[in-house]
């Protein structure tokens, strides 16, 4: 073990972050929890950074910005979407507060996903979006079934009114400080737990509580009361609704891990499978879809070796997965053949989040008691039996 913060939080962890911008932030460890606090941590040192206070309910994501190492935003169950700038972490610089019930995760998307009609420069005739041109492109999973697309304004603007106007609510008021509503369309009946954009394309993949995984063109006009307006059939591209239980976690593959195309030769012409992770209960399921289209390729890895739920899926830089569970282990498998190569123990508790640093070093770890370890990487400990040698290696 690295480090270990027996009492990090005073509620269950929901999610680990490392920041990606090591040259400026050394050995970052960000991690949320249903305490309602967002906790910095310098995992090298096992020293506590600064804890972040805002939500009023549990803190399920927190996501670092990639252009900028200073920018992390926070979702919540309290209906909002906090972004923070690390230098001055007592207020957030700006809120989303237009969702209807709570946020579990957000994405960045590219702005070839803005919706169509809706002209963000003020170029053409189309809706028009008022200055200031917005930064960033997100995607959020909630609570109500639905996914909701933000754009989010510069840094710089949120600055400035932060500045002009201090009250830490002010992402209440009509439009929000952070970012504006672009749209949000219904994807299940139930939760959103998770969602991810197919590399190279405009679909969006979601995970739910109704045990299904859908896809979903991006792009469309904006939902509304329009009778112009899409519906979610028109959307939608893939529905694999056929899990039993409800899908937690999502994850895409990195192209050729899989050990396509050998293994699951395409026709000429068609595009190599994108590979997606899905994990529901015990086990995490590999399903292969052909892009643009979306359509599920025949060829389906099933990794089934934890004895209870999955809380989070990562890659090695040895081109394996890890996983972690309820039953307080990981485990870590090889991609094309999805066999088990080692478990190990993590926690004497649940395991309910993790997350691989982005140079594959560090493991982090967060259990239902609050208590985060990390752990150096590759695990050291023996392949389980009968696992071929250049498989475990």
């Amino acid at each position: 073990m690295w480090s270990q913060f027996l009492h990090a939080h005073t509620a269950s962890v929901t999610s680990l972050c490392f920041s990606p911008h090591e040259a400026v932030y050394p050995h970052l460890l960000c991690s949320t929890s249903g305490d309602e606090t967002i906790a910095l941590w310098d995992y090298y040192s096992g020293e506590s950074i600064a804890r972040l206070w805002y939500h009023r309910e549990p803190v399920n994501h927190a996501l670092f910005l990639p252009d900028d190492p200073h920018l992390l935003l926070t979702a919540s169950d309290d209906g909002r979407v906090a972004l923070w700038d690390l230098r001055r972490h007592e207020h957030p610089l700006g809120v989303l507060s237009d969702f209807r019930e709570g946020v579990n995760k957000v994405i960045l998307l590219p702005f070839s996903c803005v919706p169509d009609g809706v002209d963000l420069t003020g170029s053409s005739a189309s809706t028009f979006f008022p200055p200031p041109r917005p930064r960033y492109l997100t995607a959020s999973a909630c609570d109500d079934g639905m996914v909701y697309l933000h754009a989010i304004f510069p840094p710089s603007a949120l600055l400035e009114d932060r500045l002009s106007n201090p009250d830490p609510d002010d992402g209440e008021r009509e439009g929000g400080i952070l970012g504006r509503l672009l749209d949000r369309f219904v994807v299940s009946i139930s939760t959103v737990n998770d969602l991810v954009l197919i590399p190279g394309g405009e679909i969006l993949l979601t995970a739910s509580e109704d045990g299904a995984v859908r896809g979903w063109r991006l792009g469309f006009p904006p939902s509304s009361s329009s009778s112009a307006s899409p519906s979610p059939s028109d959307r939608l591209l893939l529905n694999l609704d056929e899990f039993e239980n409800p899908v937690n976690h999502l994850a895409i593959v990195p192209r050729g891990w899989m050990g396509d195309p050998q293994e699951t030769p395409a026709p000429a012409g068609a595009p190599f499978p994108c590979w997606v992770l899905a994990a529901s209960s015990e086990g995490v399921f590999g399903i292969a879809l052909r892009p643009p289209a979306g359509a599920p390729d025949p060829d389906v890895r099933v990794f089934v070796g934890h004895a209870d739920y999955v809380r989070g899926i990562d890659f090695t830089p040895a081109r394996t997965l890890l996983t972690v569970a309820d039953d307080g282990t990981a485990m870590e498998w090889g991609l094309p053949t999805a066999q088990a190569i080692r478990q190990v123990r993590l926690h004497e508790g649940l395991v309910m989040a993790a997350a691989l640093a982005p140079d594959g070093a560090a493991f982090a770890t967060g259990s239902d008691t609050g208590e985060i370890r990390v752990w150096r990487q590759p695990f050291q400990t023996e392949a389980l039996a009968g696992v071929p040698e250049a498989v475990a290696g």
